[in-house]
């Protein structure tokens, strides 16, 4: 059975407003019929409620940044968001471990862990991305760096059912620099962690791997031809509908 093709865009800290959040949402619920892939848009927390109307009546998936470690569905935890509360908002699938929230709030190791377990408890589709730095590209120890920490955050969970988990592979010196990694970089990076993720658990060899890195609509295509690229993590293009549209026609 082929994997299902994911393309999800991360908006970030993006718009300012919760109208243009709407606005770009509804753009892209009216863009996203007729594809044969699943699509998601994962606006700020702030925006959630704000896109998720505008993507509720069609076929884009609302996502979230972040959500809480802690075993709770509510209480005194300021400024943290659990799953039930994510739900609650018509979220269906949430980011876990992106290179920007391990840089700035260090998060990593067992936190990650416990974020996993929260969305799987809760029918979230956790979304975890794994990259290696420029250092270690540079190095040649990108595989197996990037293999061990899959490897760390995913042994905790050898007893949960991995059948809503998806998995990104984002580069980090490729996020937000115009830089990619080449489409033959990328399969070699995805065949490996494909490899590593059947090391774990049998069922993996449905899971997809997404691509995040720079992607745009002029590279799509050539990442959707890769037999273990299954998609796409977009930050910078997921802003322009049409150039979005176009990323997620490449996959479809």
């Amino acid at each position: 059975m082929p994997r299902q093709q994911w393309v999800i865009g991360n908006w970030k800290m993006n718009p300012v407003t919760a109208k243009a959040a709407a606005e770009l949402a509804s753009d892209l619920s009216q863009s996203a019929s007729k594809l044969n892939c699943s699509v998601a848009a994962v606006p700020s927390a702030a925006h959630l409620a704000a896109a998720g109307n505008s993507l509720s009546e069609g076929p884009v998936l609302l996502g979230a940044q972040n959500l809480c470690a802690l075993e709770v569905a509510s209480g005194a935890h300021t400024g943290e968001i659990s799953a039930e509360q994510l739900k609650d908002l018509g979220v269906s699938l949430v980011l876990v471990g992106h290179s920007e929230r391990r840089a700035n709030q260090g998060e990593a190791g067992d936190v990650l862990s416990q974020k996993i377990q929260r969305a799987l408890e809760s029918g979230l589709r956790p979304v975890l991305c794994v990259g290696e730095d420029l250092a270690t590209r540079e190095s040649g120890n990108h595989l197996e760096q990037v293999a061990a920490d899959l490897v760390r955050v995913l042994t905790p969970l050898l007893d949960q059912d991995w059948s809503t988990l998806i998995l990104a592979y984002e580069p980090i010196w490729a996020i937000g620099t115009g830089r990619s990694a080449n489409p033959e970089d990328a399969e070699q990076m995805h065949q490996h962690l494909r490899a590593v993720l059947l090391g774990l658990k049998a069922e993996a060899q449905h899971t997809p791997i997404l691509y995040g890195g720079s992607v745009k609509p002029s590279n799509a295509a050539a990442y959707a031809a890769c037999a273990n690229i299954d998609g796409a993590l977009v930050g910078g293009a997921s802003l322009i509908a049409d150039d979005f549209m176009d990323i997620a026609r490449a996959f479809s």
